[in-house]
């Protein structure tokens, strides 16, 4: 490429005039500060190599449920894998021993999502009904029955004694031990799914084509 005469130019693997020595180059011919490096975008076998290949071995398998495991989660203190079936079960596993440490059974038929509270105490359910509940890890159920109003989405507040629900078109703060809403935040969006920081931090929320971060 002849660029207006003076010097030479080639076309560099950004699309970007390269002098013959690879350095990116002004159409007057001037020497540019190099680009910053892009990371590489992975290829489909890059993803098949990290799920399949030998550097991300299965550790071990968990079997238990009667139907399919619907979602999993991680307690924080890293003890606890809690995992929710289509079998209405939440199943506790010891990280540790790799053992069933306990089974909590909802009283209903499908779970969609399962959380941890902060403190790794209690953990909080949907089921496909769009009820949510509440267990200690021991295994008694915290607060009231099974209660309606949850759509997707569910996570506990800092103090293990609220949860942020997903509504069809708003968020919603409960008491768990009475059931009751405490406060509604109208998004105009259904809800999909949210994220709340164990310390309370902002709350990132999933809409329809649209994220919210709240707080």
């Amino acid at each position: 490429v002849d660029i207006f005469g003076k010097a030479m130019g080639y076309e560099g693997p950004h699309g970007e005039l390269v002098n013959a020595k690879g350095q990116p180059i002004s159409r007057t011919g001037e020497v540019l500060p190099p680009r910053a490096s892009q990371p590489a975008t992975p290829s489909a076998q890059d993803l098949a190599a990290l799920v399949r290949g030998p550097d991300v071995p299965i550790q071990w398998t968990l079997k238990g449920h009667r139907s399919g495991v619907m979602a999993p989660a991680f307690s924080p203190d890293e003890s606890l894998l809690a995992s929710a079936g289509a079998d209405g079960d939440v199943r506790l596993w010891d990280l540790s021993t790799r053992k069933l440490v306990r089974t909590i059974p909802t009283g209903t038929d499908v779970l969609l999502d399962v959380c941890f509270s902060a403190d790794s105490k209690r953990v909080a359910t949907i089921n496909v009904k769009h009820q949510w509940g509440v267990w200690n890890i021991t295994g008694e159920q915290v607060g009231t029955a099974l209660q309606p109003a949850a759509k997707m989405g569910i996570a506990f507040f800092p103090d293990a004694d609220h949860l942020l629900l997903g509504e069809s078109d708003a968020l919603a703060t409960v008491d768990i031990a009475t059931g009751r809403t405490v406060r509604e935040v109208p998004l105009g969006s259904h809800v999909n799914a949210l994220a709340l920081r164990s310390d309370g931090g902002p709350i990132a929320v999933a809409g329809e084509g649209i994220v919210w971060l709240l707080g």
